[in-house]
């Protein structure tokens, strides 16, 4: 191996790595930059994901649960394990020892993480007016709003991720032999290959789906087998284009299916729900009071509705989601509204 060969694979494990750990955006873009910088790299990054494919084999190898070895994997001669020059014999190894150790723990984590009774579990969070985006190891992506918080648990069986406060945007690599599952309250949001938004609210759970097709159940029902004499519970779908609005709480006397609101989305108001990826807030005609508690959710200084009437008053815009003064401004300058700063709160009233 040549000398610069042997940099492009000892990057291109490092690479793995953190792949594997999960990137930034700005990590991902380096990565890309990197492979598409020279055909060696896209070689070299290739060659590591496909043996890593081919390791996967191993994961639900346990020697003490089979009578005899597994006729699928190679068994090395003792005596040619304990040879001390084996050490000597690097040209075994397809990238080298760094690319072979690197495979190696890869594999350790693999198993770890898609082990049923030994799920990997992670949480990710943001705080007030904080933006998030995650790239998880099976190449889906998740991109977290201002004061969000989601828990994240992989196993060879399932993908999960519970939304536990916020709101969260994901887009799902396909993997039909690992369902995917948002939890959000009572709700489990099941996908494949698709993207789609939840948002947690005090009252209701909303998804809005932007690409593919999802499935609506109720959470607490599990993966049980129904009892006998009774049927499976009616699952909702949810298309591309669509906004499904669940409420919180879902009855004995009331289905999830016969709870669940579903609705044409146009694309102008999708770009107003998802406005918030790019930091900003969109609004139509909106009464204040709807438009001051989205505010809120972003900054922590608070913008308070004097009263019954000023809250009613319709507004619509553009504003960066951190920038409540240019709500005020607005406020101020064409409906006539005045303010009052009062510690870490705003308070508006329209004049008489």
């Amino acid at each position: 191996m040549k000398p610069a060969d042997d940099t492009i694979e000892r990057t291109a494990v490092v690479w793995f790595g953190r792949r594997d750990g999960g990137l930034t955006a700005a990590e991902t873009e380096k990565l890309a930059a990197w492979i598409e910088a020279d055909p060696r790299h896209a070689a070299a990054f290739t060659a590591l994901e496909i043996a890593s494919r081919s390791l996967d084999r191993l994961a639900s190898f346990r020697p003490d649960t089979f009578s005899r070895p597994d006729p699928d994997l190679p068994l090395v001669p003792r005596r040619l394990a304990a040879r001390s020059d084996i050490r000597r014999n690097r040209h075994w190894l397809p990238w080298g020892a760094a690319a072979a150790a690197a495979l190696i723990f890869a594999f350790v984590i693999q198993t770890s993480s898609n082990d049923p009774s030994n799920p990997a579990h992670e949480q990710v969070s943001t705080t007030i007016g904080g933006f998030h985006k995650r790239s998880l190891s099976d190449g889906s992506v998740l991109e977290l709003n201002t004061d969000s918080r989601v828990e994240i648990t992989y196993s060879r069986a399932y993908r999960r991720i519970k939304l536990l406060q916020g709101e969260v945007y994901v887009s799902v690599a396909k993997d039909a032999s690992r369902p995917f599952i948002v939890t959000a309250g009572k709700v489990d949001v099941r996908a494949v290959g698709t993207a789609f938004n939840v948002r947690l609210r005090p009252e209701t759970v909303d998804v809005l789906v932007t690409e593919g097709r999802i499935q609506l159940d109720e959470s607490t029902r599990g993966h049980a087998s129904p009892a006998p004499g009774t049927t499976e519970p009616e699952s909702t779908q949810v298309a591309a284009g669509e906004r499904a609005v669940i409420p919180s709480e879902v009855t004995a006397d009331r289905s999830l299916a016969a709870s669940v609101q579903v609705e044409p989305v146009d694309r102008g108001e999708m770009g107003r729900l998802l406005a918030w990826q790019d930091k900003r807030l969109e609004f139509g005609p909106t009464p204040l009071r709807d438009i001051v508690a989205e505010f809120n959710r972003y900054n922590r200084h608070q913008l308070v509705v004097a009263n019954e009437e000023t809250g009613a008053l319709s507004v619509g815009g553009t504003f960066r989601a951190n920038e409540p003064e240019t709500l005020v401004h607005l406020l101020q300058s064409s409906f006539g509204i005045v303010s009052e700063k009062r510690g870490r709160q705003t308070v508006l009233r329209r004049l008489p």
